[in-house]
């Protein structure tokens, strides 16, 4: 049985909650980046957890690189397209589906349909980047249009000199410059 993936986007994964007990016009922009971030993010099947299989193929291709990546081609009706899928599980292994030349097993007509459908997405490769390239790009405009929008609304409000502290802080740093 395959493990759900876990999404790293914690905050819309729960209900809204303001940051103080008293509502702030800070609180309402931020219950409003939430609200339009949430449907972009957290979606019904099909689409869910795309953000989170996005950051599984990333995580694998990163650590273990680009030959990770399984990959399956299927050929349309007349054999003369290819479409290639990609899974939606880790691992992907299906060389344990092969068995050595006189093995005798049982035909299963429906063997192969069943694993490409549980495990491949279920998207030709290149529409499922344009989607994630589409959703992406539309998460970055709420993001920016309500940067904006924040800049605009507390314009007259002075600095927040312990925010400008924590900015110029380094959260890590190290004393390497090079090897000897």
């Amino acid at each position: 049985m395959a493990v759900p993936h876990t999404s790293s986007h914690y905050w819309l994964n729960k209900p809204f909650t303001p940051f103080s007990l008293l509502a702030t016009p800070y609180d309402a922009q931020v219950r409003a980046l939430y609200d339009s971030l949430k449907p972009l993010v957290i979606c019904n099947p099909p689409e869910q957890d795309w953000l989170g299989l996005t950051h599984l193929f990333r995580n694998k291709i990163l650590h273990f690189g680009q030959g990770m990546l399984r990959i399956v081609g299927l050929y349309d009706m007349k054999g003369t397209k290819c479409y290639v899928f990609i899974p939606r599980q880790w691992p992907f292994i299906y060389e344990r589906y092969m068995k050595p030349k006189g093995m005798a097993t049982p035909h299963d007509p429906l063997l192969m349909r069943k694993l490409f459908e549980d495990s491949l997405i279920h998207q030709e490769i290149m529409s499922f980047v344009e989607g994630s390239h589409l959703r992406v790009f539309e998460i970055i405009r709420v993001v920016a249009s309500w940067i904006a929008g924040m800049c605009k609304t507390f314009e007259s409000r002075g600095s927040n000199a312990d925010a400008l502290v924590a900015l110029e802080t380094p959260l890590a740093q190290s004393p390497f410059e090079h090897f000897t």
